[in-house]
């Protein structure tokens, strides 16, 4: 469970850091953060998963 907490808590730094960094001019962040944060979130339910019918 706490692994779960701390995934959502630095998937909401990045994105906040990926909307700080479109708003200050470098637009290529908003798409990287996009794949980061996603990839971060289907890791979280593939481990969950996982932990759950295995």
């Amino acid at each position: 469970m706490c692994g779960i907490i701390v995934a959502i808590f630095v998937s909401s730094v990045v994105a906040l850091a990926g909307v700080g960094g479109s708003i200050l001019g470098a637009k290529f962040l908003d798409p990287l953060v996009g794949l980061t944060v996603s990839g971060m979130i289907f890791k979280a339910g593939i481990e969950t998963g996982h932990q759950r019918y295995i």
